[in-house]
């Protein structure tokens, strides 16, 4: 129920933010007649109002200003009452039974629906399928080996294991039940399934890896050829990648980069609204019984080895408040329906809130109890302002870039997008890898991510994005040594997502980062330093001042704090982070001068990368990494200067408000905006 509306104020129903300016209902307009002013009241109101007309419009002009600049802070315009009342329906519709209709079942004998990234029943195409036949099976098989050595990793693993645990007991409370099966050859056991229990359709939603889609066709034409019906659908993604074309060289922005790409998308039209879940299910074969299947302990998910004295994974499971589609569904409401969405655009950089402004959906997303559709028009029903949410719902779009590109590259994970990269000499330090993983660089506010990601399966973004600058900009250790890394400990762990970020945090990237995060000066992320003092226990009694930089504090600071570098808490592992800095440019400088006059390096000194249609596109290429070409004509010269991006510096840019500009869209980026939506 809406609440009641007064003052000419609306409470919007997912949000509890007053939204200023939105008029009730005619019914709830009423108000109090009053008397009128005497008539020397009203003249010498009109006098005021008269002298005063120039300064009342400059004062408001002024206000006007502010407000604007304050925007993120300022609950926003509804456009309607049907919105407000649609965005309410919607949220209770996806947590209760009025997202729930009945499947008539209108198709003879039996289906199987396949589970894999999808593990809900609101918004899944395949089960709403399957559940129109008089029978029907749903599957799920543990199959790491097909995965082409990109399985799921430990911590996403733990968050499987409990999720399925959960999709079980959904289905059986509509009257199903969960087949499990440990594989090795999916398709064979498909194969084994339809001719056990005679099934005329298999049903299941797309998987966007190039390895695993070939796959799938593979089986799928396999099952075809016994006659058997399959259907594949749209469920993972807003979008299919193979749907979207981006044209070569610099369109709106390079190829391959977030603004080119959302015009694309735009022009494809919105995505679909999110499905409704089935009442209740059909019931399962008679004949189930004769198949065999396995336990979930069976299928081995995040097995702790003999040599292990402890149970990594409790902490995990202890730092999520529910691993099923309910709770994904809670905490969306939540997130949409509180501050932290209206508070995202400036504060999702924060680390050390006490309400933080991410979402921490992403595991949601990546493990299906959660749908893109959900979020996509969750968000786009609130009626809240664009610009205050434009950074979180692009966060949607680089989830589908990610795709985009994988499918573009299908090596990216462990290959360079920029080919040449390949030849750049990274630092090989074992033990320099094994601090940074287990938090003991010495640099406060790297430990705290990395000590939060192990413990928890997460860090929010610009965390993760501070961890990667660190390796790849001052230890210069190889991208891939972190992406691995991360697919190991992530319970979000998605392998697109994740080679995006880390190829762009190691230059190679379509995105290159353009910007170089400090370890040592935390105050964008942790400027009350609860967050290090939560994650690094040992640096909790020092003062603000020496926090995040432990070894600037005096003896005695560090004797009343009880820290003994070195002892207590690790040294830095790098001294002179500036010679850090320079060494590692110089050795990509190294790299690209040897093809600094080929194909690969255009004349404005911009990297070339070959796209999959044979075609060739210079991409963004950071301003100290370029090397223009020794010989090149005025004209490829000029033609060059009229391409750069226009946040590549800001001199080229002529008069102050265009240099604001600027440095908002890099802040916005430094805060995380350019890079993956693992994090949320």
């Amino acid at each position: 129920m809406l609440p009641p509306l007064t003052r000419e104020r609306a409470l919007c129903p997912c949000s509890a933010a007053w939204i200023p300016g939105f008029r009730s209902p005619p019914e709830l307009q009423a108000r109090p007649q009053q008397s009128r002013p005497p008539r020397h009241s009203r003249l010498l109101h009109l006098q005021l109002t008269l002298t005063g007309a120039a300064v009342l419009s400059k004062c408001l002009a002024s206000r006007r200003a502010k407000r604007s600049k304050k925007e993120h802070y300022q609950p926003a315009r509804a456009s309607s009452w049907k919105e407000l009342r649609a965005v309410s329906l919607h949220l209770d519709s996806l947590a209760s039974t009025a997202g729930v209709r009945e499947i008539p079942r209108k198709k003879k004998g039996v289906a199987i629906v396949w589970f894999r990234n999808d593990l809900r029943t609101h918004d899944n195409p395949a089960l709403l399928a399957a559940a129109e036949h008089a029978e029907m099976v749903p599957v799920y098989m543990w199959a790491p080996e097909t995965e082409a050595g990109a399985a799921p990793g430990g911590a996403a693993q733990v968050w499987l294991d409990e999720s399925l645990r959960c999709l079980s007991k959904t289905l059986e409370s509509m009257g199903s039940q969960l087949l499990l099966r440990r594989s090795v050859a999916p398709g064979d056991d498909l194969s084994f399934l339809c001719q056990q229990l005679n099934a005329r359709a298999v049903y299941f939603c797309r998987r966007y890896e190039p390895w695993l889609d070939q796959l799938d066709e593979s089986i799928a034409s396999r099952l075809r050829d016994r006659g058997v019906d399959v259907k594949t659908f749209s469920g993972y993604l807003l979008y299919e990648p193979s749907s979207l074309h981006l044209k070569s060289g610099y369109s709106k922005g390079h190829w391959g980069t977030l603004m080119p790409f959302m015009h694309a998308c735009r022009d494809a039209g919105e995505p679909r609204m999110p499905l409704a879940r089935p009442r209740s299910l059909p019931p399962l074969p008679s004949d189930l019984n004769k198949v065999p299947r396995n336990s979930l302990e069976e299928l081995g998910l995040a097995a702790i080895g003999p040599h292990l004295s402890t149970d990594w994974t409790v902490s995990i499971r202890s730092s999520w408040k529910g691993f099923d589609e309910q709770t994904a569904i809670s905490e969306m409401r939540a997130f949409v329906g509180g501050p932290r969405l209206l508070a995202y655009e400036h504060e999702r950089g924060r680390a050390d809130l006490d309400q933080n402004a991410n979402s921490k959906l992403s595991a949601y997303l990546r493990w299906g109890q959660l749908s893109p559709h959900d979020l996509y028009w969750c968000i786009k029903l609130t009626g809240v302002q664009p610009s205050t949410v434009q950074t979180f719902e692009r966060r949607l779009f680089w989830r589908d870039l990610a795709y985009f590109q994988l499918r573009a590259f299908p090596e990216m994970r462990y290959k360079p997008i920029r080919a040449h990269y390949e030849m750049m000499q990274w630092r090989s330090d074992k033990d320099l890898l094994s601090k940074w993983q287990k938090g003991r660089t010495g640099f406060p506010l790297v430990d705290a991510s990395m000590r939060e990601l192990w413990e928890t399966g997460w860090s929010q973004q610009n965390l993760r994005m501070v961890a990667a600058s660190f390796l790849t900009e001052y230890c210069n250790i190889d991208w891939v040594e972190g992406a691995k890394w991360y697919e190991d400990t992530l319970v979000d762990a998605d392998i697109a997502i994740n080679s995006m970020m880390w190829q762009n945090a190691g230059r190679s990237g379509i995105d290159q980062w353009n910007f170089v995060i400090s370890p040592e000066k935390a105050s964008a992320q942790d400027p009350t330093g609860s967050y290090v003092r939560k994650w690094v226990p040992e640096l909790r009694k020092l003062p603000n001042k020496y926090l995040h930089r432990p070894w600037e504090a005096p003896a005695e600071v560090l004797a009343a704090a009880s820290v003994k570098l070195g002892v207590d808490y690790p040294a830095r592992c790098i001294d002179d982070l500036r010679g850090a800095r320079a060494a590692a440019t110089a050795a990509v400088l190294e790299m690209r001068s040897l093809v600094k006059d080929t194909e690969w390096n255009d004349a404005g000194g911009y990297d070339v990368v070959e796209l999959p249609d044979g075609q060739v596109s210079r991409v963004f290429t950071r301003r100290d990494l370029r090397l223009p070409r020794a010989v090149a004509s005025s004209q490829a010269r000029q033609a060059a200067g009229n391409r750069r991006h226009e946040g590549d510096t800001l001199r080229e840019r002529s008069t102050p408000s265009q240099r604001r500009g600027v440095r908002s869209k890099l802040r916005r980026t430094a805060l995380g905006e350019s890079a993956s939506v693992e994090s949320w």
